[in-house]
């Protein structure tokens, strides 16, 4: 890719072409050797890169949190942007050009380019501009997967963030007061999104000998993540628990983990349900709303089924008024005269930016799961996570709309990244465990 593209310049480089080649096709960044780093190097990429997962996680959801979350994802990107150096130039010329991020450029273009047809200004530009923060963010993501290997550290800590943010619901809110826990983010369908994305790490983690504390923590923090779903109330939360772990279940390396997960919170939390007057208030609120969902959509009573129902309509008629370019980012909300958002990503997305969009935006994870499939590394922690994180968000997506999502399409540019990585040299790609 980088070679063609400097054919094409040379005419109008001339002799500069040739340092630009030197630097842009030479190795970028310092690849397979993080530990060799000195350690000041170490801590500061490291705990930079943990603020920005952190501020990815926990902040910027609702406004008591908004200017801690740029002060601290602002303070992390300029440290990282100090600790790589220059070694970060030749990181964004891969994050440019990398056959599986351009699809996400692509489709943040085509995104842009939609502002100019639609006859609505504010919310769609502010969607824009949610768009391309994401993208800037995401190079961290990229190149600290791709060339630091540090995949496992990122997901360690969205794993340990998702564990705070289900404490923090438990522990300010009330179940009998609110029904719906939503933790930091204002809405229950988020916390139970991160907490099914948090289960995904778990579930991807090999089963073998460990030390006792670490392993009982693990399990812990992990039934966390269960109450943080079934405290939310959410469906899609539910459902994501159980696609998560019937994958989990569906690969060898993580059989055990899964089976043995699903047997400690099926045992333990039938006594603790049975004893804990707020956990079973939660429970059976979760079995209220499961069953209203289940029978309401049989009987055609159910309020939310019937309002996805209208939606979904809205959103076809919609779509076939604009097939191709769409009506331009976030107007389903007013064209439809709701209000709202499709909650159906590609609902969503159809209206928006038409089947050019929706196109390019699943093109981004069926690029991902192809190279996934054909590097079938079943023995790698992180190869597990994206073999069963993505296709659980692609299922999700018929019930959320996620195109602007910021972790789990961080996630995503962090997988292009590990997958570019393992594929030169076919190394290991990353450092770390999930403890």
């Amino acid at each position: 890719m980088k070679r063609r593209v400097l054919a094409r310049l040379e005419p109008f480089l001339g002799r500069r072409c040739a340092a630009l080649a030197d630097a842009w096709l030479k190795p970028t960044a310092v690849q397979h050797e993080f530990e060799s780093l000195p350690w000041s190097l170490k801590v500061a990429l490291k705990g930079s890169l943990t603020g920005v997962v952190a501020s990815v996680v926990l902040l910027g959801y609702v406004t008591e949190t908004q200017l801690a979350f740029y002060a601290l994802i602002g303070v992390s990107l300029a440290v990282y942007l100090l600790a790589r150096g220059e070694e970060l130039v030749g990181a964004l010329l891969d994050y440019l050009t990398s056959g599986k991020i351009l699809w996400r450029w692509a489709f943040v273009v085509w995104a842009i380019l939609s502002l100019l047809w639609t006859t609505r200004g504010r919310l769609s530009v502010d969607r824009a501009i949610t768009l391309v923060e994401i993208q800037i963010v995401g190079l961290v993501f990229y190149d600290a997967a791709k060339n630091l290997g540090l995949s496992r550290w990122i997901l360690n800590t969205v794993f340990a963030c998702v564990v705070i943010a289900a404490v923090q619901a438990m522990a300010t809110e009330d179940p009998t007061v609110v029904e719906r826990l939503s933790g930091p983010y204002a809405s229950p369908n988020t916390l139970g999104m991160f907490c099914v994305i948090g289960l995904a790490v778990f579930i991807s983690v090999a089963a073998r000998r460990r030390h006792v504390a670490a392993s009982i923590g693990s399990y812990v923090a992990a039934l966390i993540l269960l109450v943080g779903v079934v405290a939310s109330s959410s469906l899609k939360g539910l459902l994501g628990l159980l696609f998560v772990c019937g994958l989990g279940a569906a690969l060898t390396a993580s059989r055990v983990r899964a089976a043995t997960f699903v047997g400690v919170a099926a045992s333990l939390g039938a006594a603790l349900v049975a004893f804990v007057e707020p956990l079973r208030f939660v429970w059976e609120h979760a079995l209220y709303r499961l069953e209203i969902a289940t029978i309401g959509m049989s009987v055609g009573v159910n309020q939310s089924t019937v309002e996805r129902a209208r939606f979904i309509k809205k959103g076809l008629n919609l779509i076939a008024e604009a097939p191709v370019f769409g009506r331009g980012l976030d107007t389903f909300r007013w064209l439809s005269d709701e209000g709202t958002y499709a909650h159906n990503n590609m609902v969503e997305l159809g209206v928006a930016l038409g089947l050019v969009g929706v196109v390019l935006y699943y093109g981004f994870h069926l690029s991902i799961l192809g190279a996934a499939a054909r590097q079938r590394r079943t023995d790698d922690f992180v190869w597990r996570f994206i073999v069963i994180a993505v296709p659980t968000l692609l299922l999700l997506d018929m019930a959320v709309v996620s195109y602007a999502a910021k972790l789990s399409t961080m996630l995503l540019i962090m997988s292009a990244g590990w997958l570019e990585r393992t594929r030169v040299g076919g190394l290991s790609a990353s450092t770390g465990s999930v403890r």
